[in-house]
């Protein structure tokens, strides 16, 4: 009877030390795959982004999907690689909005503060726009026919020069009218306001702390178009989409406020006319709800964007979900008119992708391999009993 005991247990210490080398092999199949990868089928996603390569004239597309802070898609179509710094164009605005709400958390400027008040050559009712107005398109300013970036050295020497030719168009405020002679200005009002230049200002306040290396509005000594300048790489584009879905909070480290994110995903077209909105070029039923620098796609019941993005007409495509927690990223080499639907079909899919996770998780692949561990196991050792 002793005997007996004894071997029953030593075969439950057996299988005990066979669970537990499940687990530990699990866990490690988890920590080189990862666990979300395990989680979603992305086959479909690929299907699709591979046919919309193959109708581009040429054919370089790139995707990035980071969900609860882990990359759990990343791929590159055609001439496309890693670290190809691409010209943003719009998307360029998404930046610009938070470097400028890295100012107004140093104190040193208010949404609320008007251009007349940094830029004495605007007066009258184009001195009363505020900071607000000029990131969300409703300055009033007639934003055609004025050339911002070259051959201009510098921000200043670019408003200096522009300012006669800025006329207003419609009353602050009443009109979303879609352009970058606004932002221009409102570039300037940051430069005067932090006495730096916008390549230092966007340098050290979103550059450094989130470590983009190939990303710029600029070079030193040049003008920056506020609006549609800057270059990135895919990768770092998304590591500033993470920081903005992490409520400005990078590695630990807070880069900018929660209150001015908050601020800078407020709706600033409330109430407005549209007099143009480059999206309803694509999209008649567009929403455009515009907060600083960005557009709000999606509101909740509170009337709080839960889902956000910056479209550019040179190929690019990053949105915000924070409802299913995940900043994305998708660049082809075409101009937006030619892929836009592209652009929502992909969106829709990778929403639909996380919105329906596969049935197989990491408990369930456990208890599959322990049993079948144990199932092994105890058929050799009924042999050797036998035998």
């Amino acid at each position: 009877m002793n005997n007996l005991l004894f071997r029953n247990k030593n075969l439950l210490k057996f299988i005990l030390t066979i669970i537990i080398f499940c687990i530990l092999i699990q866990s490690s199949i988890l920590s080189v795959n990862g666990a979300k990868r395990l989680k979603y089928d992305f086959s479909e996603l690929t299907a699709l982004i591979e046919e919309i390569n193959s109708d581009i004239f040429i054919p370089e597309t790139s995707i990035m999907i980071i969900k609860d802070n882990e990359v759990i898609y990343d791929e590159y179509f055609g001439s496309s690689y890693p670290y190809k710094p691409k010209g943003l164009a719009s998307s360029s605005k998404w930046l610009a909005g938070a470097t400028i709400m890295s100012l107004v958390d140093d104190g040193l400027l208010s949404l609320d503060d008007k251009i007349g008040d940094f830029l004495p050559i605007f007066t009258g009712y184009l001195g009363n726009i505020t900071v607000a107005q000029c990131m969300s398109h409703t300055s009033g300013i007639e934003p055609s026919g004025i050339i911002l970036g070259y051959p201009y050295s510098s921000l200043e020497e670019c408003i200096n020069d522009i300012a006669p030719a800025v006329e207003l168009h419609d009353p602050p405020g009443t009109v979303f009218f879609y352009g970058g002679v606004s932002m221009q200005i409102a570039g300037r009002v940051a430069e005067i306001a932090a006495d730096k230049t916008w390549y230092e200002l966007f340098n050290e306040s979103i550059a450094e702390p989130l470590g983009l290396v190939n990303t710029s509005f600029s070079y030193p000594n040049t003008c920056p178009m506020i609006a549609g300048s800057a270059t990135s790489t895919i990768k770092e584009y998304c590591r500033f989409l993470q920081m903005i879905l992490n409520n400005g909070v990078y590695l630990g480290e807070q880069v900018i406020s929660s209150e001015s994110i908050a601020l800078m995903e407020e709706d600033y077209t409330e109430g407005t006319i549209i007099g143009y909105s480059v999206l309803r070029e694509f999209d008649p039923m567009n929403r455009d709800t515009y907060g600083i620098g960005l557009w709000r796609d999606v509101e909740n019941e509170e009337g709080i964007a839960i889902e956000l993005s910056c479209v550019g007409w040179s190929g690019n495509y990053p949105w915000i979900d924070r409802v299913r927690n995940y900043c994305a990223m998708i660049t082809v080499n075409e101009e937006l008119p030619n892929v836009y639907d592209s652009f929502l079909e992909v969106r829709e899919k990778v929403n639909e992708i996380f919105d329906t996770p596969l049935t197989t998780d990491f408990s369930k692949n456990l208890i599959i391999s322990s049993f079948s561990f144990i199932t092994l196991i105890v058929i050799i050792k009924l042999r050797r009993r036998k035998s």
